[in-house]
């Protein structure tokens, strides 16, 4: 899963590299907190299924990947020059 998530990040930054004009868009914390919440859900999970738990477990995972969804379709709706990043003069 660690392998997974990775290659997902790398594939993120070189993607939004390349079509959004700069890394420092990619990792900018208004686009990128829902990957560290997913993350977080996704700990919590294992924790969950560590202890025996599969209902939470799953449900954890669950919003997870529910997380994930929305924060992509976000990113696809916003256009590339972001009012986030628009310098004031």
């Amino acid at each position: 899963m660690a392998v997974g998530a990775a290659v997902l990040i790398v594939a993120t930054l070189a993607y939004a590299r390349r079509s959004r004009a700069g890394i420092l868009q990619a990792i900018h914390p208004h686009f990128s907190w829902p990957l560290a919440l997913a993350a977080g859900l996704v700990g919590a999970s294992q924790i969950g299924e560590e202890l025996h738990l599969v209902a939470l477990e799953e449900t954890l995972e669950l919003y997870s990947y529910f997380v994930l969804m929305l924060g992509a379709t976000f990113l696809a709706l916003v256009p590339a020059r972001a009012a986030v990043f628009s310098q004031k003069n």
